[in-house]
């Protein structure tokens, strides 16, 4: 069994309907080859136990409801720790099977520094559970921090359009990628660490819509789904829309941003359905001293119409964002041309990485896709400084204009080289195409070591027999490899067509035979080869004293909200801690028609209905954002 994919080596991304179906997998047609990040999220069936992958002794739990839980777990292959989200097919049903599946299928395309990754699935159908491994955050809700703000406030606006600039560079590769997320909302942006710096992460995508190839911004969905503070219009009024429903959505959340309130609130969930349908957001004194572009950029994404919203790719242009990203780096990354120049081994580790034969190039590839994201940050700086229009890929006029920092390199050399680091064959270079051609300009991955490699040979050889096969290849790089493709790499590899390929294959190729670069990247070879560790795994994770909640597992109370209207709650909230904990299910957040009589914020059809609340006159008690 390979690294990727199902057995067959289908391709397992299901582009969905407009009615939300998903369709049956489908081999790709097109001469693309699918980027190793798509084909390396393994999806393990019956053959394979998570157990046999993960060691969860002394796990720490994330978080739990009716439908599963989120606990962490260290990879007994990398020895890095993740976190697990469980679920329990009998209580998931049908609705949340499709749910998994359009979940799973959405990751499967994206690639973005500020999108959470998924590295693979289980399903075990003797304990009657669905396992999702994804990328472990532990710096906790960005509502968290909203909550640390002083009463009557938002955040300071360049920390807001720091935010928002991030946010919005995911949604715009969401949708360039066909995928509709359709639940933003403050809840599901996380920090990956504690770090002061730590980078933002959307994560998920349990309501997302997968669109037909090339349809993501135009193709309608009709499915009542989100969270009703963050809901569009169209989205409440049951018509067809579109992906401008996420716009909407991020203009709510900048809004809270920026003020410390919901736009369109009250606890009555039929007025703020009323609110949302007719009245417009005010700009009040709270907003005082804030920007007129500020507002402008909120006002454009809260319109009513959304074929008057701005589109992704618009708001991204808009003065505040480009003001703001002008702002948030350093002077040595402000530009493309100075990025480059800032970092001279960036050229030479592509160079490298564009000479190095096919094999050579998956291998950094798949070290590229499993190392965690903060130990590439100095080099996700640089794709954040070339990729000018936020995209979350490198067009080839990017890569150009960034270039310019080289006139040695005439316009034929730069088409070269693009086209060699193009390992998808798509015309841009995807962000883990970037990270593994520049691994060399990574000052954590400059001296790798036996052990990594072992560990990349070991994502190929998923049934730890010590054997990479053709199938197995053919599993990493998709279904549209072809078999001369195969041949190559093998011949390259001087072994017969029909070959095997061992651990100190690998290792030769990485190290070379006297321990000299390859791909810019120098690894220290051991006095002797020691066998594959074997035992406790020892986690190379972060401290877990302060481990992030789950995102759709706190109640949070906006201090300008509640102490508006109540004090008195407000007191009990502070008591609280303000965020609390909540055991629920994964689908909490959905808003069923059927919850006529669910809080203001709704919930899922199956979940036990709230209380009934009073209307808006009056004292207003904590809600949930």
């Amino acid at each position: 069994m390979g690294c990727a994919g199902s057995k067959g080596g289908k391709n397992p991304e299901e582009p969905a309907k407009a009615t939300d179906t998903p369709l049956r997998p489908r081999r790709k047609q097109s001469c693309e080859r699918n980027s190793v990040v798509g084909n390396m999220v393994q999806q393990n069936m019956s053959e394979r136990s998570f157990s046999d992958d993960y060691d969860d002794n002394g796990h720490v739990v994330l978080g739990s409801g009716m439908s599963g839980s989120v606990f962490t777990a260290v990879s007994r292959r990398t020895h890095v720790r993740h976190a697990i989200k469980t679920l329990n097919i009998q209580q998931m049903g049908v609705e949340g099977m499709e749910e998994l599946r359009r979940e799973v299928s959405a990751m499967r395309r994206l690639d973005h520094p500020n999108i959470v990754r998924l590295f693979e699935t289980y399903e075990d159908h003797k304990r009657g559970q669905i396992i999702m491994v994804l990328e472990l955050c532990s710096g906790g809700e960005l509502v968290n921090k909203l909550m640390e703000q002083p009463q009557n406030r938002g955040l300071s606006e360049r920390d807001a359009a720091g935010l928002v600039t991030k946010m919005l560079s995911a949604l715009l590769h969401c949708h360039q990628h066909d995928v509709v997320h359709r639940d933003i909302k403050l809840d599901n942006f996380v920090y990956e660490s504690t770090a002061q710096d730590a980078e933002l992460k959307l994560i998920d995508f349990g309501l997302s819509h997968v669109a037909a190839r090339g349809r993501g911004e135009v193709e309608t969905m009709t499915g009542r789904v989100g969270t009703l503070s963050y809901m569009a219009p169209e989205v409440l009024l049951r018509h067809p829309y579109t992906a401008a429903c996420d716009m909407w959505s991020l203009g709510v959340v900048a809004f809270i941003l920026l003020s410390g309130r919901r736009p369109f609130h009250c606890r009555d969930r039929q007025e703020k359905i009323q609110r949302i349908l007719t009245t417009e957001p005010s700009f009040g004194t709270s907003w005082a001293t804030t920007s007129a572009q500020a507002i402008d950029f909120v006002r454009r994404l809260l319109v009513k119409e959304p074929e008057l919203r701005m589109t992704a790719q618009e708001a991204m242009r808009h003065e505040w964002i480009l003001k703001s990203k002008a702002d948030s780096v350093g002077k040595e990354l402000r530009n493309p041309m100075a990025a480059i120049a800032h970092n001279s081994h960036v050229l030479r580790s592509m160079q490298a990485f564009s000479g190095a034969s096919m094999m050579h190039k998956v291998a950094l590839e798949l070290l590229a896709f499993a190392t965690p994201s903060a130990e590439v940050d100095d080099m996700r700086r640089v794709f954040y400084a070339i990729d000018t229009d936020g995209s979350g890929t490198i067009s080839r006029d990017e890569f150009d204009a960034a270039m310019g920092a080289h006139p040695e390199l005439n316009s034929q050399a730069l088409k070269s080289l693009f086209d060699t680091l193009d390992f998808a064959k798509k015309g841009e270079l995807g962000y883990n195409e970037f990270l593994a051609a520049t691994l060399g300009g990574s000052q954590k991955l400059q001296n790798l070591d036996e052990e990594t490699v072992r560990n990349v040979f070991q994502m190929i050889d998923r049934d730890s027999d010590g054997i990479v096969t053709r199938d197995d290849l053919m599993q990493c790089l998709g279904a549209n490899t072809t078999e001369e493709e195969l041949d190559v790499m093998f011949a390259q590899l001087g072994k017969k067509a029909d070959g095997k390929l061992f651990f100190m294959d690998l290792y030769r190729l990485m190290s070379g035979k006297d321990g000299t670069k390859h791909a810019g990247i120098t690894l220290k070879r051991s006095v002797t080869l020691s066998p594959q560790p074997e035992g406790e795994v020892k986690s190379r994770g972060p401290s877990f004293s302060q481990v992030g909640r789950s995102s759709t597992m706190s109640n949070v109370v906006l201090h300008t909200e509640a102490s508006a209207h109540n004090a008195e709650d407000l007191s009990q909230a502070a008591r609280a801690g303000i965020a609390v904990m909540r055991t629920r299910s994964s689908q909490d957040n959905i808003l069923s028609s059927a919850s006529a009589q669910d809080p203001a914020d709704g919930a899922t059809s199956g979940s036990t209905a709230a209380a009934a609340v009073p209307a808006c006159k009056g004292r207003m008690s904590p809600a949930r954002i």
